[in-house]
């Protein structure tokens, strides 16, 4: 390659890897130093974990023990790496720090391509002609270097195996542009590549090859830093130079932290903002305890910075509940669509108002920004979250999720679901029958109205009662409906019918698939986990859930007691009650579970497993 050329192009990439806004939330007028920020990266090899082996409890609990290895050490020991985590965990973070860190190095062995996969979600036509697969999604900064000239140079490069290729969130690829870069890979094995995923979109279709490890969430010395030095830039933001007291209100949360909130880079960035905004108002106290209130929170704190921020350009009448009314139906179709875009049409379909909302204010302010000749969320958890309020704000949330309920894509959206939901508790009699006879009790108001009618007969009295069910009916039909409205949209209903979703009454499931959920009981523990991820808390849901995990926790299958080990962990606080009486029951096996459950709710040391 021309020496200028390389020059120029590392260069570009520092100034574009190496700048960080608050992991992603682009609130700042000026982005940060990415290296003020980063804490170091630790992976574990997730493979190993998974494999059910002696060895893999010990791969397991290096997650909890802090005996993981190096994030860098890792890619660079490994020609083909798979690097795993949940959303906002700092993958995107880590691949463009070592970006950085190759492009630093004075003899450029290996020229670093930055690819983000998610900019081109769907299949590219003609990949194979100059690798273009790779430059339609490369980042802009870095696209406009490349001439005509240049990429021929990369592509001979990539040819001879001399670029590391670092391939950024396979999972935001629709599935048939997943099975695209499957098939494309193999063609680029002679260079090192290092790509990042989610786990449950990853594991379902993993590449061959590739060896896997899953990020590490953080310990208390990285919570501690990155909390200080989130807050202090945030706070610069809001016009205050004081940081002192958000930031020891975080440390105080995360202290308490029974969620793992704390332990991901982007919550934690979320805590900060929320506190940072609260204190700027005079109301810090405390901060939410669940994911979905957290961002809810974070949203409300970015339209505020956008309120305050001069010169005045966001309109005085646009609160964060008109962001949220404009962006949720819009964020539902992209995961109905599955393409992750706001096409056109989405975007006539809006009335004139809020169309304008969107373009004038929503844009320029990077809820959403330009991309595929549409429009996308730059950041998936918030994605998430607007479908989430759409879903939640449905008649019967429910409905609106079964068809996806296992779908890696939905997974997050689900769990928001759970902590969109304004009730805790559902009707007994709406959780007794089967969700279409109670339709029918409803609906069969006015037939039962007109039975008494015809046995009245034409009398006056058959007069009277005609005209008073006439008059009746309407009203205890529209009571019927509003009663089963609030039931349906509680978490406690949502829940339980993720719970019976595999019940022969309740579902049109086959034999098959009804069998395969009776073995995982992936139904079970993805209720665990919705509870877990809402604020509101049934007695009679936790000891309904405490109840059915018991068999898990005795199952001789290493993998399934680890899963349904990790659902129990995540019911801390609910779970303390039902472990101290199971304890004390008399049947041994029962006993032996609530000693399990004691000592996993047992006190204990911040992020240190006991």
């Amino acid at each position: 390659m021309k020496p200028g050329f390389v020059e120029n192009y590392t260069r570009a990439l520092r100034q574009y890897a190496a700048q960080a806004r608050i992991f992603g939330l682009g609130i700042g007028s000026e982005p940060m130093p990415l290296g003020e920020i980063y804490v170091e990266s630790r992976v574990h090899d997730a493979a190993l974990a998974a494999s059910g082996s002696k060895r893999s409890r010990a791969a397991h609990f290096a997650l909890w023990s802090g005996t993981a290895e190096s994030a860098a050490s890792v890619l660079g020991a490994n020609s083909h790496v798979a690097i795993l985590g949940e959303p906002g965990q700092g993958k995107t973070t880590l691949l463009r720090q070592y970006a950085c860190q190759l492009s630093e190095e004075q003899i450029i062995r290996r020229l670093p391509l930055l690819v983000e996969l998610g900019r081109e979600r769907e299949r590219v036509p003609a990949p194979t002609r100059d690798f273009s697969w790779l430059k339609v999604r490369l980042p802009d900064a870095l696209r406009v270097l490349i001439d005509e000239s240049a990429w021929k140079e990369i592509c001979n490069a990539l040819s001879r195996g001399r670029i590391y290729l670092l391939l950024d969130g396979f999972d935001e690829l629709t599935e048939g542009a997943r099975q695209q870069v499957t098939e494309l890979l193999p063609g680029l094995s002679q260079n090192p590549i290092a790509i990042t995923a989610r786990p449950h979109s990853y594991r379902i279709a993993p590449l061959a090859g590739f060896k896997i490890y899953a990020l590490q969430q953080l310990g208390w010395a990285q919570v501690q830093f990155l909390a200080e030095q989130v807050c202090k830039a945030i706070a610069k933001q809001f016009g205050s130079r004081d940081y002192d007291l958000p930031f020891r209100t975080v440390l105080e949360t995360c202290q308490n932290d029974t969620t793992g909130m704390s332990r991901n880079p982007l919550l934690l960035s979320f805590m900060c903002l929320t506190a940072v905004k609260r204190s700027s108002e005079g109301r810090l106290v405390t901060l939410p305890k669940c994911r979905a209130g957290l961002i809810s929170e974070c949203v409300e704190a970015l339209v505020a910075w956008q309120r305050q921020k001069t010169p005045k350009v966001w309109p005085d009448e646009l609160f964060a509940f008109g962001v949220v009314r404009i962006l949720s139906q819009l964020a539902l179709n992209t995961f109905k669509q599955g393409s992750g875009i706001i096409g056109e049409e989405a975007i006539d379909a809006l009335s004139p108002e809020d169309r304008r909302i969107l373009i004038e204010y929503l844009l320029p302010a990077r809820f959403v920004e330009a991309q595929d000749g549409g429009l996308a969320f730059p950041l998936e958890t918030f994605r998430e979250y607007f479908a989430a309020r759409a879903i939640a704000a449905t008649r019967e949330p429910f409905l609106v999720v079964e068809p996806y309920l296992h779908v890696p894509e939905w997974r997050q959206v689900i769990l928001y679901t759970a902590g969109c939901l304004d009730h805790s508790g559902a009707s007994r009699l709406d959780l007794l029958l089967p969700p279409v006879l109670t339709h029918v009790c409803i609906r069969g108001v006015g037939v039962v109205g007109k039975v008494i009618v015809w046995i009245c007969g034409g009398s006056r009295v058959g007069q009277v009662v005609d005209k008073t069910v006439d008059d009746l009916v309407p009203s205890i039909r529209g009571f019927g409906e509003r009663w089963l409205a609030r039931s349906r949209r509680s978490t406690q209903f949502f829940v339980m019918a993720i719970v019976r979703h595999s019940w022969p009454v309740w579902n049109t499931l086959s034999w098959r698939m009804r069998h395969y959920e009776k073995i995982l009981r992936r139904d079970l523990r993805l209720a665990v986990e919705c509870q877990a991820n809402s604020e509101h808390s049934s007695p009679a849901l936790m000891k309904r859930l405490v109840a059915s995990l018991v068999p898990l926790l005795s199952d001789r299958r290493w993998s399934l007691r680890l899963a349904a080990e990790y659902a129990a962990s995540t019911l801390e606080s609910s779970l303390r009650f039902y472990a101290a009486k199971l304890t004390t029951g008399r049947d041994a096996r029962y006993g032996c579970i609530g000693c399990i459950f004691q000592r996993l709710l047992a006190p204990r040391e911040p992020f240190k497993r006991s």
